[in-house]
């Protein structure tokens, strides 16, 4: 719930950034983003055997730190004027990487430890949980950015939303730092888990 709130959140502010402060057209704030996904696609195979070979706990986080590193790259070097190649690309990318290492691996990590007949079960409640933290992630995007539409004047405006996308990509690297930290205290054993009784 807690990784879920900050991907979406980061997903959909990306997106309203590249439109709304840097003024692409969708299909250029599209092809902007398209990076991040391309190093997901390259990184979420290595990463599954990686932490099949390691453990999952390792493999997230070290993908939520990442995931966090870029974020912290946005909130602290994007400006309110264009710079593709200087402050957005190295952020994408960061954040690939980190998204890579930390999604597929998190969905493997919730359901690897449950007996066959639970698996459906388990991949229902992760999915539900994805979702149900995706919905808060949105709804707290839309309060950090709700002032910018009330300030006075373009430049006051894109300084507001600016601001506004700042504390976006800080609440999104939290979340990924809370999940982390989660990651790290997590250990509860594999055998007690599959040898727990049916409910």
């Amino acid at each position: 719930v807690i990784y879920a709130m900050g991907f979406f959140a980061m997903l959909l502010g990306n997106i309203l950034f590249l439109t709304g402060v840097w003024h692409y057209s969708i299909l250029r704030a599209g092809l902007a983003v398209t990076p991040g996904p391309l190093v997901v696609a390259v990184v979420s195979g290595p990463a599954g055997r990686l932490a099949a070979r390691i453990g999952f706990g390792r493999v997230l986080v070290a993908g939520f730190a990442v995931f966090a590193a870029g974020l912290a790259w946005y909130a602290a070097v994007v400006g309110p004027r264009p710079a593709y190649l200087r402050e957005w690309l190295a952020g994408t990318l960061i954040t690939g990487l980190g998204i890579g290492l930390s999604f597929p691996v998190l969905s493997a990590a919730a359901v690897s430890a449950l007996p066959q007949d639970r698996f459906a079960v388990g991949s229902a409640v992760n999915q539900t949980s994805r979702q149900v933290g995706g919905a808060i992630g949105v709804a707290i995007l839309v309060a950090l950015l709700g002032p910018a539409s009330t300030a006075g004047g373009a430049q006051a405006t894109a300084g507001v939303a600016l601001d506004g996308f700042r504390h976006l990509w800080t609440f999104a690297a939290i979340c990924a730092g809370a999940a982390g930290l989660l990651a790290l205290a997590r250990r509860r054993p594999v055998a007690a888990v599959r040898d727990a009784p049916a409910a």
